[in-house]
Parts: C-alpha cells; structure tokens; sequence
C-alpha cells in the first residue's frame, strides 16, 4: 500500500456547524473507518478501492463532511483522463452519509457538480448507491439525465437479490426453494469443504472463473491477468475482500471472491471447474458463504446482480423458473433473497462542445451500434 495520506485542499464550513474537507490523498484511513460502520456502505466508495484503481489511471477527488471532527458523510470521485478530450468522472454508490443528512446529500452533489462544470469534464456518471430514495431528483434537478447506454462506464447493474442475515439459520433454510435445500444437502454428503483462501489462490480462482466464462461463450470480466493480484495487495490485507474455496479432498473445485465492508458482504466474482455437477458444489459454496457471512456478523448478504430483464419479471411478481432468461437468476432466487431494484444511473455533459452535440440530437448517434462499438475500444485502450 502506498504511504501517501490525507491532506486536505481545500476546508468549507457549512451553516449548521458542518465541515467540508476536499482532498486527492489516495489513502484516507478516516474515511475509510466511517465506511466500516455505515450500514449499505459500498466498497467502491473507500480508498482503499481508490488505491487500486491507480493501477489503471483513475485518480480520487473525495469531499468529507465533518461534526466536531466526526465523519458524518461524504463521497468519493474517481477520474480518468480521455486521451484528446478531458477528463471523465465516475462516482459508485455515493454519496455515503449518515440516516437523516438529506441536506448533506445535496450539498455534496452540489460540490462534485460545480467541480466537474469549472474544469470542464467531457461527463460526470452517478451510478447510485442501492436504497438511495432522494438522490435521483437531486441529480434531476441538476441538469443529470438517464445516463446513456453504450457510453461508458456501460454494463451497469440496474438489480440484485439482498438476504437478511439477522433471521435464523433455520429460517434462512426454511424460505430457501425446496431444490435449493436438497441440493445443499447433496454438497454436504459429497464431502465438499469451504475454505477461506489468500494470495497464493489467486491463480487458482482466476482459472475457475475463466472455466465458467469458456463454458458459457462470454469474455472474461475483468480481462486483465493481474487483476485480482493487485486488488488484492490492498483489499485483502485491509479485510474488504474475501476468497472462499470449496474443494473436494485437494482439489478447489469452486470458488468465489467477495468484498466485506459495513453490515454487508458482496459476492462479486464466481469461478467453477465445471466437475461433480450432479454433485452440486456450487449451491453448498453459496450456503457456506451464507453461514460464514452470518457467524461474523454481517446483516446483509448481496448477491450483486440479476438479469434486468428477470428483474422486471420478478417485480411482476413472476416466480416461475422456466420464465427466466438467465439461469443464474433461477439459481440465485432458490436461496430466498428479496428483489433490490437500483436508481437509474445519471449523467451530465460538461465540456461545451460535447453538451452542444449531446443536446443536439448526438446521442441518436452514439446509441448506434458502430458508435458504441468504437466507444467501446476507446474505453478499453485509455481506461485499462
């Protein structure tokens, strides 16, 4: 980790006795701790997830709010330069504030906003945190719009499954779908084994998530080798992220990586060699890490993402399996959680020649194939 710490550019003072603190330190342990206790807080808000993100030329601008020298609430920018453009600022799940700071909420969109239009970003995505109920009309009456497919970052998660850990085990398991259960069951009589993992299984789980995406026809995501080695040299020994091994005597057969932060754990990324399918290792891992998460005290268990398409079915109040396009969401759905639907992500054009093609009927355009295409290799090359 880098050795680099807070210091602070510039200090606002707010009328109800609030402080503002703008900073471009990469490490903001601070922060990072009013995160930890802060129920729904997200990784992708913390600095530690900034430090990773250097490796592939983000840099964070964060705004931190203070009460007598107590975080109450803040967030987290990350920028990117686009080769022969500008920059582009991107902000996950943010911002973080404590129950009851709506004024703060506003203030903090304010700030970022005002930034981004003085230095003249091409455009600002707020990709919005999961429960926020006010955050979508604050950016609407900013001028952010829907923030457009194929202009990156694209691919956003629009729903997920969330299950409430503070019920019992027997509770969790009675709410479970009946092949769910038996299928656990099955994992168990196998002899299948969880097991946390490290550094030195990095490799390992990398191999397994690419076995799942040659079986299924799809490019690796993330593509990058190292990818998983250099979130980890941060992530890992802060305790945000998690590696659990399911083997079989020796062998790993599946595996998966989670971030742990706050009230909630997030399985993020899944790998499986494809063997003992009949054995079903993959709903015993799901349910290991669903104990585990439990007995160390976290509330929320996120299964991350669901199919947007199935998501609107089972806001419908669709149950059928067969209806469901993806099969990951059957799979996802037998263990019970509840349907989390995520505010739209919004966008603002701030460079003027970009607002001026944007409001002149240039995202017709851009929603084209060719254009998101070409969109796409651009991104790739200048954002790693």
């Amino acid at each position: 980790m880098m050795a680099e710490t807070v210091t602070h550019k510039l200090q606002e003072r707010e009328p109800n006795g609030i402080t503002i603190d703008c900073s471009e330190a990469l490490v903001d342990p601070k922060w990072d701790s009013f995160l930890r206790q802060l129920p729904g807080a997200h990784y992708e808000q913390t600095s530690v997830w900034a430090q990773f993100r250097r490796h592939y030329g983000w840099r964070p601008i964060r705004w931190v709010a203070c009460r007598d020298d107590r975080v109450v609430g803040g967030i987290q920018v990350l920028v990117h330069p686009l080769p022969q453009f500008g920059d582009i600022a991107y902000i996950v799940r943010g911002p973080m504030c404590e129950e009851g700071q709506a004024y703060l909420e506003d203030r903090l969109v304010d700030k970022v906003t005002m930034y981004a239009r003085q230095h003249r970003f091409v455009y600002q995505v707020f990709d919005c945190p999961y429960n926020s109920k006010t955050l979508g009309h604050i950016l609407d009456r900013r001028g952010y719009t829907l923030h457009p497919p194929g202009i990156p970052p694209s691919g956003l998660i629009t729903a997920t499954l969330v299950l409430d850990l503070e019920q019992s085990l027997d509770n969790l398991l009675k709410n479970m779908g009946a092949n769910a259960r038996r299928n656990i069951r099955y994992g168990e009589k196998a002899g299948f084994e969880m097991a946390l993992g490290g550094e030195e299984h990095l490799d390992t789980f990398r191999e397994l998530m690419l076995a799942i995406c040659r079986r299924r026809g799809t490019a690796p995501s993330p593509p990058q080798p190292d990818f998983f080695k250099k979130l980890w040299e941060v992530a890992g020994s802060s305790g945000f992220a998690r590696l659990f091994l399911v083997r079989l005597g020796e062998e790993v057969v599946s595996a998966a990586f989670a971030f742990t932060i706050g009230d909630t754990i997030r399985v993020w990324k899944v790998g499986w060699s494809g063997a003992y399918q009949n054995k079903y290792p993959n709903h015993l891992m799901w349910w290991s890490i669903i104990r585990w998460a439990k007995e160390n005290g976290f509330k929320l268990f996120d299964f991350v993402w669901v199919d947007d398409h199935d998501a609107k079915l089972l806001a419908q109040g669709e149950k059928r399996p067969e209806a469901f396009r993806d099969g990951t969401t059957r799979f996802k759905m037998g263990f019970g959680g509840r349907l989390v639907m995520i505010p739209n992500a919004r966008s603002q054009f701030f460079h003027p020649a970009f607002r001026w093609f944007a409001r002149s009927g240039g995202m017709r355009l851009i929603r084209s194939r060719i254009s998101q295409q070409l969109l796409h290799r651009l991104w790739s090359r200048s954002a790693g």
